[in-house]
């Protein structure tokens, strides 16, 4: 059951409910834009890069742009939530100086992700913005801001994130997401973190919920878009982004984004708020399901 939903060029914003939650609906993704999420009912983990999060009610999870992230439920009691996905820029004129974008770009990837429930008034003001009826996008964005206000003071404070331990899992992805123009064969990540292939195959998959060969390929994508959209040569971004060839690139970068690393340059295709790139068995592209 979808509550709210509201739509536009640089703001997606949904509040629902699923009364029998199914877990293949769920599946690890990322977006162009930073998602805050709020977990109002339900019991699941929340992992974000390698960190697992286990959820209470209330709780609120904010991830920058191309940070991977997924739900794992416990199918068996109903889910609702909250999920807000919104341009960085879009507070520009108000906060120059980004301040409202340190909780999501002056930590680690993967961590400090969570404010447990008692952060301030955000779960009201949540709750108020998404009550049934049609949006106003001035009154939403204004809540939003007072919301990302709120994580801000908790995030200086450092009240709501308490480090969490730097896990094998955490650990690896880091690496990959450090070093994605390097070579990452499984053999060569055994060797890093001396581990077997099955323990490091399966250590990812539980965190992930997808294969290490997926991960690899959708973050190169994702990093090969940005430098496409800074005008970089695609015969110079596939190289730069772990390819050894351009044709590998070519094909990996069409089937995932739909058009060719060309056509990204010369035709413009935006990603809007409500776009999640997924990872894994389904890789791809596709608006946000309720």
């Amino acid at each position: 059951m979808t509550y709210f939903r509201f739509n536009s060029p640089e703001l997606f914003i949904f509040h629902t409910r699923d009364d029998t939650p199914s877990q293949d609906r769920f599946y690890m993704h990322t977006h162009a834009f930073a998602e805050l999420f709020c977990f109002l009912e339900g019991e699941g983990v929340f992992h974000v890069e390698g960190t697992s999060y286990p959820l209470q009610p209330g709780d609120i999870l904010l991830m920058r742009p191309g940070e991977a992230h997924y739900i794992q439920l416990n199918t068996d009691v109903p889910y609702e939530r909250i999920c807000i996905n919104f341009d960085t820029e879009v507070f520009k004129s108000l906060d120059p100086d980004r301040v409202l974008m340190q909780p999501l770009f002056g930590r680690k990837g993967g961590k400090q992700n969570l404010y447990r429930a008692q952060t301030g008034p955000c779960l009201d003001i949540l709750r108020r913005m998404t009550e049934p009826g049609p949006g106003n996008r001035l009154n939403l964005l204004g809540n939003l801001m007072l919301v990302l206000q709120q994580l801000h003071a908790a995030f200086s404070s450092g009240m709501d994130n308490a480090s969490q331990p730097d896990t094998l899992e955490y650990r690896i992805i880091r690496y990959i997401n450090k070093n994605l123009a390097k070579e990452l064969s499984l053999q060569s990540l055994c060797e890093i973190f001396f581990v077997s292939r099955t323990q490091l195959c399966k250590c990812f998959k539980e965190v992930t919920g997808t294969s290490i060969g997926s991960y690899i390929s959708v973050k190169r994508l994702l990093t090969a878009r940005e430098l496409l959209l800074q005008g970089i040569k695609p015969t110079e971004v596939f190289s730069a982004c772990g390819y050894r060839d351009y044709s590998t690139f070519f094909r990996a970068y069409t089937k995932l984004f739909g058009h060719t690393p060309r056509q990204e340059q010369s035709e413009q295709y935006p990603l809007t708020p409500d776009t999640r790139i997924l990872i894994g068995q389904h890789a791809g592209i596709l608006s946000d399901r309720l």
